[in-house]
């Protein structure tokens, strides 16, 4: 009977409800069933901008001299990465990816009274997180067990979209034994 039929089709993990982080545990070894990602940090993307990618494997063929046959095959795979564009410059998204400098408080804009405040910002932190992706329709899920996220600084494309921090997070392997890197989700009714 076979395994790979058109019921895979049922749910395609369409759009996305939320993407939740939990720290990971300082050892790297994560256990899957273990996470609770009620009341987890979330961040939230720009329409289109989320994307799940591996990149291609790099593949280096061994060969003989007679006929140049390949004996075997070494693949070394590329890196896996979560992209997206965090429509925000607010100070709790800054101050969870970014270490504080020092507190600014009624910095003069262009005329007296246009007086801002603020804090700045030194290099950013290397954050080890586990990332939870939800479907709009929350019938699918992918957990990611370990991954390391860097923010780039506030970026602006044009003027009619939000200034917003480029989130790249590098999927790294659990290192917990035979536990798994991702997992995929189904939704259950309690």
């Amino acid at each position: 009977m076979a395994t790979l039929t058109k019921a895979m089709l049922a749910d395609l993990m369409k759009g996305n409800a939320a993407i939740s982080m939990l720290a990971c545990p300082a050892n790297g070894q994560v256990t899957l069933a273990s996470l609770d990602f009620s009341g987890a940090d979330q961040i939230f993307s720009i329409k289109d901008s989320l994307t799940i990618a591996p990149s291609d494997p790099t593949i280096t063929n061994i060969q003989i001299d007679q006929l140049n046959e390949i004996i075997d095959t070494d693949i070394e795979d590329g890196d896996y990465v979560i992209n997206a564009n965090i429509p925000s410059i607010a100070q709790a998204v800054l101050d969870y990816f970014y270490n504080a400098g020092a507190t600014v408080s009624s910095m003069k804009g262009q005329t007296a009274t246009d007086l801002y405040d603020g804090k700045g910002y030194l290099d950013r932190k290397e954050v080890w997180v586990s990332v939870l992706i939800e479907s709009a329709s929350k019938q699918t899920a992918v957990c990611f067990a370990r991954v390391k996220v860097i923010v780039n600084p506030p970026a602006r494309d044009d003027n009619s979209n939000p200034v917003y921090l480029k989130f790249a997070g590098y999927i790294n392997a659990n290192l917990k034994a035979n536990e798994g890197n991702f997992v995929v989700l189904k939704k259950h009714t309690v």
